[in-house]
């Protein structure tokens, strides 16, 4: 597994979260509009289904948003896979609060503790995925 494999997982999250506020922001939206006065007659114009364009909308974000959930647990099984690869226990967790969990380098510096800084934590980082 290289480094940039590990973080693709952060990005699938970010893709996914971008598709769930294209959800809600859909769903948000209201059927009912205004009256539009143009002068011109409307008589003997079709109208479009909005109920069904709506719903159509609605389903394809859906199906984004469950293929890449299904991308997500792949990436997630790739990461403990490759976790369980390695020898050193700090390696683990290094990788897995950085690569699963997402979380700072000061933050995972503090969660191992041994007077690690957030610079150590990210040099071994690095080292692990030379």
């Amino acid at each position: 597994m290289t480094k940039k494999e590990a973080g693709q997982l952060y990005h699938l999250n970010r893709e996914a979260e971008m598709w769930q506020k294209a959800l809600a922001a859909e769903r948000s939206k209201s059927l009912i509009q205004g009256q539009q006065l143009t002068g011109m007659p409307t008589g003997g114009m079709m109208c479009p289904d909005k109920t069904a364009n709506k719903a159509i909308k609605e389903l394809e974000i859906e199906n984004e948003i469950k293929d890449l959930e299904s991308k997500i647990v792949g990436e997630k099984t790739k990461i403990i896979r490759y976790i369980r690869s390695l020898d050193n226990s700090i390696d683990r967790q290094i990788v897995w609060l950085r690569a699963a969990c997402f979380l700072q380098w000061k933050v995972i510096a503090d969660k191992i503790g041994g007077n690690n800084t957030e610079d150590s934590v990210r040099m071994r980082y690095n080292r692990i995925f030379k």
